[in-house]
């Protein structure tokens, strides 16, 4: 496998699958990453061919697709902390090379060599989240959308800027259980810890559909900043955040 990207769009996009971050633990919120490895896969099947980037683990799943004319169906594993650490030793464009049981990256003067892994630790996992590809993706509009066999019926559609906000005054409450509810035209946001401390907050959005969900986890690490996205789940359902470039799919907080 081969592809040539600018060192500064692979190194975020790394660390956007990473989703490094405050997650929640049997001691409170810890700091603390989805996984330490990439799966890349390059693929020419269903309509949205590409480059993939993918993480998960039991419960959440996270994609960055980059469109590209594809060939031959490949597939490997790289360490995200050794990827990174000779990416930030290069600049403008690099070409990484990847074959069994090694990585190369080379620019203009540099090249730099490191073992590959043989398979991702949720290698099933992402397996089967990546079957959901060419259903759940961004369209631009609150819609319903298909995961896996589920409909996602209620749907809304706002600035990725206003979700990270929302995220992180929620983040600050220490918590770390958040409840998420689509209503007509607003999207809206609460968490309160042992009922005396909280935060809430609203957006008005484009909406379809009315449902709520718990949740835990900085799905906002994951998310640039500078795009519209959109949010699908129904009620107590995994959530789907998408953008044009990134999806995420997180099962949602039960108390069992």
């Amino acid at each position: 496998m081969e592809f040539s990207y600018d060192s500064k769009l692979l190194n975020n996009i790394l660390d956007i699958v990473s989703m490094k971050g405050k997650w929640l633990g049997s001691t409170g919120l810890t700091n603390d990453s989805l996984g330490e490895y990439v799966k890349v896969i390059k693929t020419n099947e269903g309509f949205r061919t590409g480059l993939y980037f993918l993480n998960a683990n039991a419960s959440t799943y996270v994609s960055y697709y980059i469109p590209e004319v594809v060939e031959k169906e490949e597939e490997y594993v790289i360490e995200i902390a050794k990827f990174q650490k000779y990416l930030k030793s290069m600049d403008n464009d690099v070409t990484v090379t990847i074959a069994e049981g090694g990585c190369q990256i080379t620019n203009e003067n540099k090249a730099a060599s490191f073992p590959s892994a043989i398979v991702h630790p949720n290698e099933s996992a992402i397996n089967m989240f990546f079957k959901s590809k060419d259903t759940a993706f961004f369209g631009g509009e609150a819609e319903p959308l298909t995961w896996g066999k589920t409909v996602l019926e209620s749907s809304v559609v706002l600035l990725a800027e206003e979700f990270i906000d929302a995220m992180k005054a929620l983040e600050n409450v220490g918590h770390g259980i958040y409840s998420m509810s689509i209503r007509e035209n607003s999207l809206n946001f609460t968490t309160n810890k042992d009922n005396r401390e909280g935060f809430s907050t609203s957006y008005v959005a484009q909406t379809i559909g009315d449902a709520v969900v718990d949740f835990t986890g900085p799905l906002y690490k994951s998310l640039p900043k500078t795009e519209s996205l959109s949010i699908n789940f129904n009620d107590d359902s995994v959530i789907v955040i998408c953008t044009p470039n990134v999806t995420i799919g997180r099962a949602p907080y039960v108390v069992v």
